[in-house]
């Protein structure tokens, strides 16, 4: 019988990225629902898959090329640098991104439900 316990792992500092906190229009951002993280489940028996789910800017920002205003118009406060492009940040999509907070725990439910899936087929064959 496969185990279905998943746990949930979170990254080490070395390996992962945060974004951490910034302000855009005078108004703290907590990114931190962003940090990368990873969980495990058993395939089959004494197989595990670790699963690292890592998130981008583009979550809370949207492209230059994107933007309405033009570049000159663009409050050098609202333009954020990920180091290899630079990009706007977007209220709306950092908005939509605090609903990935529930991804962790959606994450560890679907693979509690693929592993069921997966058990009930096996002993179908």
């Amino acid at each position: 019988m496969l185990a279905h316990n998943v746990v949930l792992e979170e990254m080490s500092p070395g390996r992962s990225r945060s974004f951490g906190m910034l302000t855009c229009k005078n108004v703290m951002w907590n990114l931190t629902h962003l940090d990368p993280f990873a969980f495990q489940f058993e395939v089959e028996l004494d197989f595990y898959v670790t699963v690292v789910v890592f998130f981008s800017c583009h979550c809370f920002t949207h492209g230059l090329n994107s933007d309405t205003r033009l570049r000159s118009d663009i409050p050098a406060d609202e333009i954020y640098d990920d180091g290899r492009e630079l990009r706007v940040l977007c209220a709306q999509g950092y908005e939509l991104s605090r609903r990935l907070a529930g991804c962790r725990i959606e994450s560890s439910q679907t693979a509690n439900h693929l592993s069921r899936r997966m058990e009930a087929q096996l002993h179908d064959d």
